[in-house]
């Protein structure tokens, strides 16, 4: 089957409290021990798309106040539970990519994954082309910033065109 891209946002029972403050506070509601919800989504990708499914997790884990940290535990302890009832092949393939670390511009959390996608098949298709060695491109390397500042453009250029603003550079600022 061939990839398919799906953005979506965690299953887990939360809440957004405080709507006043610029940045709210997350709550994690009534706890499902058995991830029901985020069971029978994954079931659903699964017999829509076929395996592996293939979670890029783009939650953050740093921060001075945790607020989506808490989400990425609960993200983390609900994709470990459903793998637990999976076959090795059939399992939920579960990657971090923390935006603060990684993300030395500014990219909206959709372009983030678009880039890192990116960047990998670029890896790939440089190898195949006998290109490179490797099939992998350091996050140094000059080929990575290249193809950031694309999807930098790209970012920018569909904001003005939808939302007429550049809204999506605010992912980066810094937690206060």
């Amino acid at each position: 089957m061939a990839p398919s891209r799906r953005k979506g946002s965690s299953k887990a029972a939360t809440a957004a409290a405080n709507r006043h403050s610029r940045r709210s506070v997350i709550l994690c509601l009534q706890r499902d021990q058995h991830y029901g919800a985020t069971r029978l989504h994954f079931e659903n990708l699964v017999e829509r798309y076929g395996n592996p499914v293939i979670i890029l997790n783009l939650i953050k884990t740093n921060e001075n106040k945790p607020r989506e940290s808490i989400l990425h535990t609960e993200c983390a302890n609900a994709i470990e539970l459903i793998n637990k009832d999976l076959s090795e092949e059939n399992r939920l393939k579960f990657l971090h990519w923390d935006l603060h670390r990684h993300s030395r511009k500014c990219l909206d959390h959709t372009n983030v994954a678009q880039y890192t996608y990116g960047l990998a098949a670029l890896g790939h298709q440089l190898h195949a082309l006998g290109v490179s060695t490797s099939t992998k491109i350091d996050l140094d390397d000059p080929l990575a910033d290249e193809l950031m500042g694309r999807y930098e453009r790209m970012g920018a250029t569909l904001a003005h065109q939808y939302g007429g603003s550049a809204a999506h550079n605010k992912v980066s600022e810094p937690d206060k």
